[in-house]
């Protein structure tokens, strides 16, 4: 539980040491009261807008499936892909390694995000210790997971606090790794759906891209655990043109593009149908993506890939990938 008051002390009868410890007290509770004060405030204005998008989503679709719905940037969607990116944190993991799973300096709202997931980690911290304390009798084994998850929380406040600390300096230029998942007849699926989207999309999906590969991740949003077929995956998007890119990460600095599209409606069966039966092949194929992670002819083939996806969506020119095959082994 959050303490709701601050320490007093007696200045008269106190150590310099013990001043500085109280101090040091105190200036954590307060931030911890600030970042609570600021959950609570994301989680109103969160119900607000939930409210108010449902209610007109509602109307659309009783009005017409076939028109576009509304959608609003959500925080709590980024907060979601950034706490399940810090799930994969392991006690081996190198601090470098941690920070790379935190929001980039180059988003906006990075600092937000930042404070919000120092606060989830503080709050799983406190749960964890408060188990340990309530039940004394916990078998070694459970003991010991708990207590690993306890220093795994604190590895992840500590990079948190490194990066917010170092504020003012240059963030490492990061280039994250792309992988292109084919069709089932071997062909990349996303040059192949390009040629069937007008040009003039193509600067939307080109800037989705972009923040997949400098780790930004523009409007990301990770599907509902509701959907299984779908849980886990993720995606960018463009909210003024429901332009979209359909991703998840097999690495560390290693990311699956599986499809991309002009979204409308979410309403219409043909398209859910269609993301979930590529999402469900893209699965039945990542055992077999991720045994050639480490091959350098199998990543020198999806640099060639990004090439031709990059020139395709600079160039606004369509190229054909009849003749261009994926080998997974």
């Amino acid at each position: 539980m959050l303490k709701t008051s601050f320490e007093f002390i007696d200045l008269d009868n106190i150590t310099e040491q013990e001043l500085m410890d109280v101090l040091d007290k105190n200036k954590q509770h307060a931030i911890n009261i600030k970042l609570k004060t600021k959950q609570l405030e994301e989680i109103a204005k969160k119900t607000k807008q939930e409210k108010y998008i449902k209610t007109q989503s509602e109307e659309i679709h009783l009005t017409n499936d076939s028109e576009e719905e509304t959608e609003e940037y959500s925080f709590e969607d980024e907060v979601d892909f950034y706490l399940n990116s810090l799930g994969s944190v392991t006690i081996e993991m190198e601090d470098e390694e941690i920070i790379r799973l935190l929001p980039s300096k180059k988003n906006s709202n990075y600092q937000n995000l930042l404070f919000r997931l120092k606060l989830e980690a503080i709050k799983s911290l406190e749960s964890i210790h408060d188990l340990l304390l309530e039940l004394p009798s916990l078998k070694e084994s459970e003991a010991e997971y708990l207590k690993q998850e306890k220093l795994i929380e604190r590895r992840k406040i500590n990079a948190i606090d490194q990066v917010l600390t170092n504020d003012n300096t240059k963030e490492e230029e990061i280039k994250n790794k792309l992988v292109f998942v084919p069709t089932s007849g071997g062909n990349i699926r996303i040059l192949e759906e390009l040629q069937n989207i007008s040009k003039e999309h193509y600067p939307s999906f080109l800037e989705l891209i972009e923040s997949i590969k400098n780790n930004t991740f523009k409007n990301v949003k990770r599907f509902s655990r509701v959907d299984k077929k779908m849980s886990g995956i993720s995606e960018v998007r463009d909210i003024s043109t429901g332009a979209r890119v359909i991703f998840d990460r097999i690495g560390l600095d290693t990311y699956a593009i599986i499809t991309a599209f002009m979204k409308k409606t979410s309403h219409n069966k043909g398209y859910q149908n269609q993301l979930t039966n590529k999402t469900l092949n893209y699965k039945n194929m990542l055992p077999a993506i991720k045994e050639n992670l480490d091959n350098a002819e199998f990543m020198g083939q999806q640099q060639e890939y990004e090439t031709e996806l990059y020139n395709t969506l600079k160039n606004h020119k369509t190229t054909s990938t009849g003749g261009i095959k994926c080998k997974t082994k």
